[in-house]
């Protein structure tokens, strides 16, 4: 099996499957039980809580949750109470886990403003700059996007923020174990296990000091009273192992991951003289690349490669066009309808090797050749 998926999730590392092995053979008591068994539990949370703060940078406060769609929805539903005719600026490309609650508030009178996306996939930081002025309570924005790899410049927005009481909020799910990131200046920050080698079903929700919010979930009390419900010790256990090896390897995986890119730009150039790159390949995430082959359709492309057992994907395994028929990603780059129905994503991960990507393009070729004289001979 070849596997170009991982923006949609990563295999858990093999540190990881024993640590959530040992919390459900071992560790399976309840951390809010007033016993020694329990308290011991609450303990070892605890500092796991603490190493990946310090990760993040060592201040504010980090909640869990049960991913990022539920830490996002958090955000925005606080933002809600604490605004009740808040504005927002927020923009096309935007993860469903943020588009659609952002939406909802749009439906029920709040005022969202969203910001242009150049060409290149990057935001117009001169119109933030133009919507911040015009009054702005919550700027809700992601690091890395999921379908073109285009790398938000927080400096940039922190310049635009500069002086103005407004709530900086970063979906950072495909960038925490990516890129190197720099918290400064944002009031909220989320992330997802499964995106960086850790379990599904556990994720975080970072606030900076001084920031609080109202809890999505009322019940018991757990996490501070912010998110109640018994803790899910075997997903945080799994999320340490997954934060341990961001701190141990993240830049010689980040290396190779570049060179890796490299390596499949030149090779797909080489082979498809007409390929068409979705965003600029100087910033994006060197994990993610997308791509057009014209004379193709992407989704038949992805069911004739999984024949061969090679998986990548055409757009996020969340997106929120599945029922529209149309990709709003692709629209705000400007993508004809062709391109768009053509576009593939690639996904790497530093498992992977130069042969992988060399026999990826090689199986890719076959499939592209045949698919076009079918379509060709219509």
């Amino acid at each position: 099996m070849l596997y170009l998926d991982n923006c949609a999730t990563s295999k858990p590392l093999e540190s990881v499957v024993q640590a959530m092995v040992r919390a459900m053979e071992e560790d399976f008591g309840n951390p809010s039980s007033i016993h020694s068994f329990g308290f011991s539990l609450e303990q070892e949370i605890k500092k796991i809580r603490a190493f990946i703060l310090d990760y993040l940078g060592g201040q504010g406060q980090v909640y869990f949750t049960s991913g990022a769609t539920e830490a996002n929805n958090t955000v925005i539903h606080s933002f809600a109470l604490d605004h009740p005719q808040g504005r927002i600026i927020t923009s096309p490309l935007e993860h469903a886990s943020l588009m659609e609650p952002i939406k909802d508030l749009e439906n029920k009178g709040f005022t969202v403003n969203r910001v242009k996306i150049l060409p290149n996939g990057q935001v117009d930081y001169e119109d933030l700059e133009r919507l911040v002025g015009e009054g702005a309570d919550l700027v809700a924005l992601t690091h890395v996007n999921s379908e073109l790899g285009s790398i938000l410049d927080l400096d940039r927005v922190r310049q635009a923020l500069k002086g103005k009481q407004v709530h900086l909020h970063i979906d950072g799910v495909q960038a925490l174990g990516k890129i190197p990131i720099d918290l400064k200046g944002v009031n909220s920050y989320v992330f997802s296990g499964h995106k960086f080698h850790g379990p599904k079903g556990i994720g975080g929700l970072y606030l900076a000091p001084g920031v609080s919010l109202h809890p999505l979930i009322l019940g018991g009390g757990q996490e501070a009273h912010f998110r109640s419900g018994t803790e899910n010790v075997p997903g945080i256990y799994g999320l340490y192992a997954a934060f341990q090896n961001l701190e141990d390897h993240f830049d010689e995986n980040y290396a190779k991951v570049k060179k890796l890119k490299a390596h499949l730009l030149e090779g797909l150039k080489s082979t498809f003289p007409d390929i068409l790159f979705h965003g600029d390949l100087e910033t994006t995430s060197p994990y993610i690349l997308s791509l057009s082959i014209p004379g193709t359709r992407a989704e038949v492309l992805v069911h004739m490669l999984e024949e061969e057992e090679i998986y990548i994907s055409t757009a996020s395994a969340c997106s929120s066009h599945k029922k529209e028929g149309k990709n709003p990603i692709h629209q705000a780059i400007g993508l004809s309808k062709e391109e768009s129905m053509a576009t593939l994503r690639i996904c790497l991960d530093q498992s992977l090797e130069e042969e992988d990507l060399d026999y990826f393009i090689s199986r890719l070729k076959e499939k592209v050749d045949d698919l076009r004289m079918i379509i060709g001979g219509r």
